[in-house]
């Protein structure tokens, strides 16, 4: 045979280099430490439509609002059920896994029908909640949901503990919660995993309850004294998998010392600086755009909650006002001092404020978080604890709302959290029927194998069977023969003291005193 076509060489030719050019492409874009990540792996397609979320009071145009979809999502409804009677609201949740990247660095987290952070709750006190979880989780662990704050009266079995109110939702299985919220409770919750570390990995949500127009309380006042209800899903975050964080923590190398966080999302979005990235723990890094906070109005009611695995922290917007009004859903905050920053909030725990646009403030501003330092023993050198988010004020459709005082001079520079408080219930008694007195640490010891073990009053249990029937499910005879100590000790076995109080009513109140001796602070 001859030699081939020059037509034939020259194609060959080309081909090879062309694939030299995507070769040489490929190796510079997913080698570079930091490089854009597509828009799928920051916010995944939920769906739904423009009404779902709703009009804020301010009457918020639709470009505001997709603009808040598109973003943060933090803008709520409450209009649409302060005027309402109570009704059931259900829900239906899948719950997957999938790779996202929600600060640029990429990791398997918990969507619940394809959302990050969950969907948020709205309802209204006296709702009830019938909300199917299906888990469709990519993988072979168990799932529960808790519903954190609410009092779950009359159906602690929906309440979410393995072990103690329900059995796990196993892999391809489907679990309804179904529960009233009472008549009197509204105010800021949220939900989160109750099984295993799967709230670190970005199982969770919000939950707001409004309070109807025209109950009593001095709830009806806040309702009319600010422009728009706003919701801030804060905490830190791990960029490894939570398991692995728990087993760093628990390897007694590590002395018990928990593990500094990585980074900090607000709803589901954060900034890390890829160059920050520890060699121990390599990470795969894009570059994404730090999260951009838009409150609506000059009086703007933020609830903020703690979504954290760890660390508490401080919050701070320099040159407004903020004004404390309620703390972990419903407990209204009397006296309180307006200030610059508040904290410290800790995981689990919520803050309803009131943040207020300075006469003499520009629209632009700053958001801060601090993560307070109390549980960051370990240093980690990916952290940055501080963080910076820019903040617009939007009130070009002007606020209908009474300001307070807005002398500057007025204004704290910081309140501390611990020094709040609120008003005694009128139906409290003077003198209760029980005393409950609770001791909690963390105790390091040698038949735990060094392990840090987590007691109460020097007891400790395991869920050693995750689908068993729940202790709730059992006759209370039955506990001690169900518990299994976590170990034993030549003829020392830990003990297993569960206070039981027998007496229950209406008219029947007990002291609880909890004291945290925790040596790990």
């Amino acid at each position: 045979m001859g030699e081939p076509p020059r037509r034939i060489v020259s194609l060959i030719g080309a081909v090879l280099l062309l694939a030299a050019v995507l070769l040489t492409l490929h190796n510079v874009y997913y080698t570079s430490p930091a490089r854009p990540w597509p828009d799928v792996f920051l916010r995944p397609d939920v769906g739904g439509h423009l009404s779902d979320t709703g009009r804020g009071r301010l009457g918020i145009t639709e470009e505001q609002l997709w603009e808040d979809r598109n973003g943060l999502r933090t803008i709520l409804s409450p209009e649409h059920h302060i005027h309402r009677e109570a009704s059931t609201i259900r829900l239906r949740w899948n719950i997957t896994i999938a790779d996202l990247a929600p600060d640029g660095v990429r990791k398997q987290v918990y969507l619940i029908n394809g959302q990050f952070p969950g969907p948020t709750i709205e309802a209204r006190s006296g709702d009830e909640l019938e909300i199917e979880v299906i888990n469709s989780a990519d993988n072979d662990e168990g799932i529960s949901i808790h519903w954190h704050g609410l009092s779950i009266k009359g159906a602690n079995e929906m309440d979410g503990v393995i072990g103690l109110t329900q059995c796990e939702i196993s892999k391809g299985q489907t679990f309804v919660y179904k529960f009233r919220i009472q008549e009197t409770e509204s105010g800021t919750f949220w939900y989160h995993a109750h099984s295993s570390v799967h709230l670190a990995d970005g199982l969770y949500g919000g939950i707001v309850v409004h309070r109807p127009v025209g109950s009593s309380g001095s709830h009806k006042r806040i309702q009319q004294d600010y422009d728009a209800d706003q919701l801030l899903l804060i905490g830190d975050w791990y960029h490894r998998k939570a398991q692995s964080v728990l087993d760093w923590y628990e390897d007694t190398q590590h002395f018990g010392f928990e593990p500094a966080p990585d980074s900090i999302l607000i709803n589901g979005r954060g900034h890390f600086n890829c160059s920050m990235a520890v060699k121990a723990f390599p990470v795969e890094c894009g570059i994404v755009d730090r999260p951009q906070l838009k409150l609506y109005g000059t009086r703007t009611r933020l609830r903020i909650i703690n979504t954290g695995a760890l660390a508490g922290y401080n919050i701070a917007v320099p040159g407004a006002r903020l004004d404390l009004i309620e703390i972990d859903g419903g407990n209204t905050v009397v006296d309180s001092t307006p200030s610059e920053s508040l904290g410290v909030l800790y995981p689990g725990e919520r803050m309803d404020i009131i943040a207020q646009q300075q006469p003499q403030a520009t629209t632009e501003g700053t958001f801060i978080v601090a993560l307070d330092r109390e549980n960051l023993k370990f240093k980690n050198f990916a952290l940055t604890p501080t963080q910076t988010f820019s903040l617009t004020w939007d009130s070009a459709t002007g606020s209908t709302s009474p300001n307070y005082n807005s002398d500057a001079s007025s204004v704290a520079k910081h309140i501390n959290l611990a020094d709040a408080h609120g008003s005694v219930p009128s139906e409290m008694p003077l003198a209760t029927t029980d005393v409950a007195v609770f001791y909690t640490r963390l105790e390091i010891l040698a038949f735990h194998e060094n392990a840090p073990l987590g007691v109460v009053n020097h007891s400790s249990w395991f869920v050693e069977d995750a689908n068993a029937a729940p202790l709730l499910g059992k006759d209370r005879h039955e506990w001690a023969t169900t518990i299994t100590p976590p170990a034993v000790f030549g003829d020392l076995e830990m003990q297993r003291d569960v206070p039981w109080y027998r007496q229950s009513g209406p008219d029947r109140w007990m002291d609880i005193v909890v004291n945290n001796l925790d040596e790990k602070d």
